[in-house]
């Protein structure tokens, strides 16, 4: 099963997201072009493992202050929006 693959527009954001992933091996990376994105293995994980996840990301939404964020799930790209009305401090 293929990681869930989260963009994060800033270094700071994608460890942010990292922090509200405990105990599920989640790792920020940069690509060639400085884009960063946070990975969450799914291999042998438990049943909770995506809606949890997918619940930590809103948290992130909100708390960077971001509106939306693309997240590939299953290698299928999804666009997730924060739930809020209204969003805390931007992270930069």
């Amino acid at each position: 099963m293929e990681p869930i693959r989260i963009s994060a527009p800033t270094a700071a954001a994608a460890f942010a997201l990292v922090e509200l992933l405990p105990g599920q091996q989640a790792t920020a990376t940069s690509d060639h072009d400085g884009r960063w994105e946070v990975v969450v293995p799914l291999r042998g994980s438990g049943r909770t493992l995506v809606p949890s996840t997918l619940s930590a990301i809103r948290e992130w939404l909100e708390a960077c202050g971001l509106s939306s964020t693309s997240v590939r799930l299953d290698g299928q790209p999804h666009l997730l929006k924060a739930e809020g009305p209204g969003m805390k401090g931007a992270m930069q």
